[in-house]
Protein backbone atom coordinates (compact mmCIF):
# COMPACT_ATOMS: atom_id res chain seq x y z
CA UNK A 1 0.00 0.00 0.00
CA UNK A 2 2.91 2.22 0.88
CA UNK A 3 4.31 1.71 -2.51
CA UNK A 4 0.83 2.42 -4.46
CA UNK A 5 0.92 6.02 -2.12
CA UNK A 6 3.92 6.67 -3.47
CA UNK A 7 3.75 5.93 -6.80
CA UNK A 8 0.20 8.35 -6.25
CA UNK A 9 2.23 11.27 -4.86
CA UNK A 10 5.07 10.81 -7.34
CA UNK A 11 2.49 11.11 -9.89
CA UNK A 12 0.49 13.95 -8.93
CA UNK A 13 3.42 16.30 -8.09
CA UNK A 14 4.64 15.41 -11.73
CA UNK A 15 1.16 16.46 -12.98
CA UNK A 16 1.18 19.65 -11.32
CA UNK A 17 5.05 20.60 -12.45
CA UNK A 18 4.71 19.31 -16.03
CA UNK A 19 1.13 18.06 -17.14
CA UNK A 20 1.51 17.80 -20.75
CA UNK A 21 4.61 15.86 -20.12
CA UNK A 22 3.44 13.36 -17.59
CA UNK A 23 0.44 12.63 -19.51
CA UNK A 24 2.82 11.92 -22.74
CA UNK A 25 4.78 9.56 -20.60
CA UNK A 26 1.78 7.54 -18.88
CA UNK A 27 0.68 7.27 -22.85
CA UNK A 28 4.33 5.94 -24.08
CA UNK A 29 3.60 3.24 -21.06
CA UNK A 30 -0.02 2.54 -21.65
CA UNK A 31 -0.23 2.20 -25.39
CA UNK A 32 2.77 0.48 -25.36
CA UNK A 33 1.68 -2.32 -22.93
CA UNK A 34 -1.53 -2.41 -23.88
CA UNK A 35 -0.01 -3.37 -27.72
CA UNK A 36 2.53 -5.76 -26.22
CA UNK A 37 -0.71 -7.38 -24.15
CA UNK A 38 -2.86 -7.31 -27.28
CA UNK A 39 0.34 -9.06 -29.29
CA UNK A 40 1.75 -11.79 -27.08
CA UNK A 41 -0.92 -12.23 -24.98
CA UNK A 42 -4.12 -12.40 -27.27
CA UNK A 43 -2.67 -12.83 -30.93
CA UNK A 44 -0.04 -15.19 -29.43
CA UNK A 45 2.71 -13.78 -30.87
CA UNK A 46 6.27 -14.80 -30.31
CA UNK A 47 9.19 -12.45 -30.52
CA UNK A 48 9.86 -13.34 -33.68
CA UNK A 49 6.27 -12.40 -34.93
CA UNK A 50 5.80 -9.63 -33.10
CA UNK A 51 5.15 -6.08 -34.92
CA UNK A 52 7.61 -3.12 -33.55
CA UNK A 53 6.12 -1.03 -35.90
CA UNK A 54 2.55 -1.82 -34.54
CA UNK A 55 3.71 -1.00 -31.22
CA UNK A 56 5.51 1.83 -32.19
CA UNK A 57 2.71 3.38 -34.43
CA UNK A 58 0.46 3.11 -31.59
CA UNK A 59 2.82 4.79 -29.08
CA UNK A 60 2.97 7.76 -31.84
CA UNK A 61 -0.74 8.44 -32.45
CA UNK A 62 -1.10 8.27 -28.79
CA UNK A 63 1.42 10.43 -27.56
CA UNK A 64 1.75 13.02 -30.53
CA UNK A 65 -2.39 13.31 -30.93
CA UNK A 66 -4.42 11.64 -28.38
CA UNK A 67 -2.67 13.41 -25.72
CA UNK A 68 -2.69 16.65 -26.93
CA UNK A 69 -6.41 16.67 -27.70
CA UNK A 70 -7.46 15.15 -24.34
CA UNK A 71 -4.91 17.44 -22.31
CA UNK A 72 -6.99 20.11 -24.15
CA UNK A 73 -10.42 18.54 -23.12
CA UNK A 74 -9.69 18.14 -19.75
CA UNK A 75 -7.85 21.59 -18.73
CA UNK A 76 -9.76 23.85 -20.86
CA UNK A 77 -13.70 22.21 -21.41
CA UNK A 78 -14.25 20.26 -18.47
CA UNK A 79 -13.42 23.15 -16.32
CA UNK A 80 -15.78 25.54 -18.16
CA UNK A 81 -18.49 22.64 -18.22
CA UNK A 82 -18.41 21.86 -14.88
CA UNK A 83 -18.54 25.80 -13.84
CA UNK A 84 -21.82 26.17 -15.95
CA UNK A 85 -23.30 24.11 -13.18
CA UNK A 86 -22.61 25.17 -9.14
CA UNK A 87 -23.38 23.13 -6.56
CA UNK A 88 -24.53 19.61 -8.46
CA UNK A 89 -22.43 17.08 -8.97
CA UNK A 90 -24.77 14.74 -10.87
CA UNK A 91 -25.39 18.11 -12.98
CA UNK A 92 -21.35 18.63 -13.84
CA UNK A 93 -21.19 14.71 -14.17
CA UNK A 94 -24.22 14.56 -16.48
CA UNK A 95 -22.86 17.68 -18.58
CA UNK A 96 -19.26 16.22 -18.90
CA UNK A 97 -20.62 13.01 -20.37
CA UNK A 98 -22.50 14.22 -22.96
CA UNK A 99 -20.51 16.98 -24.25
CA UNK A 100 -17.57 13.92 -23.70
CA UNK A 101 -19.59 11.43 -26.00
CA UNK A 102 -20.99 13.40 -28.63
CA UNK A 103 -17.79 15.49 -29.47
CA UNK A 104 -14.44 14.33 -27.94
CA UNK A 105 -15.07 10.57 -28.09
CA UNK A 106 -16.16 10.21 -31.79
CA UNK A 107 -13.29 12.37 -32.52
CA UNK A 108 -10.81 10.67 -31.06
CA UNK A 109 -12.26 7.30 -31.93
CA UNK A 110 -12.22 8.42 -35.64
CA UNK A 111 -8.98 9.68 -35.69
CA UNK A 112 -7.44 6.62 -34.16
CA UNK A 113 -9.21 4.04 -36.65
CA UNK A 114 -8.21 6.07 -39.39
CA UNK A 115 -4.52 6.76 -38.08
CA UNK A 116 -3.86 3.05 -37.16
CA UNK A 117 -4.57 2.02 -40.74
CA UNK A 118 -3.08 5.30 -42.63
CA UNK A 119 -0.07 4.78 -40.76
CA UNK A 120 0.12 0.98 -41.62
CA UNK A 121 -0.76 1.09 -45.51
CA UNK A 122 0.81 4.82 -45.92
CA UNK A 123 -2.92 5.00 -47.33
CA UNK A 124 -5.44 7.83 -46.78
CA UNK A 125 -8.39 6.07 -48.22
CA UNK A 126 -7.72 2.78 -46.11
CA UNK A 127 -7.34 5.03 -43.27
CA UNK A 128 -10.88 6.69 -44.34
CA UNK A 129 -12.26 2.88 -44.94
CA UNK A 130 -11.11 1.81 -41.57
CA UNK A 131 -13.38 4.29 -40.16
CA UNK A 132 -16.39 3.69 -42.06
CA UNK A 133 -16.23 -0.40 -41.45
CA UNK A 134 -14.56 -0.20 -37.74
CA UNK A 135 -16.43 2.90 -36.18
CA UNK A 136 -19.79 1.74 -35.38
CA UNK A 137 -18.66 -1.25 -33.61
CA UNK A 138 -16.18 0.62 -31.54
CA UNK A 139 -17.94 3.62 -30.78
CA UNK A 140 -20.78 1.18 -29.44
CA UNK A 141 -18.52 -0.71 -27.79
CA UNK A 142 -17.11 2.40 -25.94
CA UNK A 143 -20.45 3.98 -24.82
CA UNK A 144 -20.66 0.43 -23.37
CA UNK A 145 -17.52 0.43 -21.14
CA UNK A 146 -16.42 4.68 -20.75
CA UNK A 147 -19.70 6.60 -19.47
CA UNK A 148 -19.55 4.44 -16.10
CA UNK A 149 -15.62 4.62 -15.62
CA UNK A 150 -16.45 8.43 -16.62
CA UNK A 151 -19.17 8.93 -14.48
CA UNK A 152 -16.79 7.04 -11.06
CA UNK A 153 -14.01 9.80 -12.53
CA UNK A 154 -16.45 12.94 -12.58
CA UNK A 155 -17.89 12.11 -9.32
CA UNK A 156 -15.87 10.05 -7.05
CA UNK A 157 -12.04 10.49 -8.26
CA UNK A 158 -9.94 14.00 -7.02
CA UNK A 159 -9.39 15.92 -10.37
CA UNK A 160 -5.08 15.38 -9.97
CA UNK A 161 -5.79 11.70 -9.82
CA UNK A 162 -8.46 11.38 -12.99
CA UNK A 163 -5.51 11.16 -15.66
CA UNK A 164 -3.80 8.23 -13.82
CA UNK A 165 -7.46 6.34 -13.10
CA UNK A 166 -8.20 6.57 -16.80
CA UNK A 167 -4.69 5.61 -17.98
CA UNK A 168 -4.95 2.63 -15.86
CA UNK A 169 -8.14 1.84 -17.15
CA UNK A 170 -7.70 2.71 -20.08
CA UNK A 171 -4.43 0.51 -20.51
CA UNK A 172 -7.13 -2.52 -20.74
CA UNK A 173 -9.31 -0.44 -23.45
CA UNK A 174 -6.48 -0.06 -25.26
CA UNK A 175 -5.59 -3.59 -25.76
CA UNK A 176 -9.40 -4.04 -26.96
CA UNK A 177 -9.01 -1.00 -29.37
CA UNK A 178 -5.75 -2.52 -30.66
CA UNK A 179 -7.44 -5.99 -31.80
CA UNK A 180 -10.43 -3.68 -33.05
CA UNK A 181 -7.90 -1.48 -35.26
CA UNK A 182 -5.17 -4.12 -36.05
CA UNK A 183 -8.29 -6.89 -37.00
CA UNK A 184 -7.91 -7.61 -40.40
CA UNK A 185 -4.20 -7.30 -40.61
CA UNK A 186 -4.56 -9.97 -37.52
CA UNK A 187 -6.98 -12.21 -39.72
CA UNK A 188 -4.27 -12.04 -42.88
CA UNK A 189 -1.06 -12.97 -40.08
CA UNK A 190 -2.68 -15.56 -38.74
Amino acid sequence: MQFIKFVGNFYTKQMDKRPLFTKVGTAVFTSTTSDMLAQFGIEKRTFETYQFKRTFNMMMISTMFMVPWAHIWHSRAVPYITNMFQGSTFKKTTACLVADYSTLSPFLLSAHLFLVEAFKTLDFKAGMRSVQCKFGKAYKSNLAFWPAVSAISYSLVPANYRILFGSVIGLFWGVYMNQIANQRHSAESN
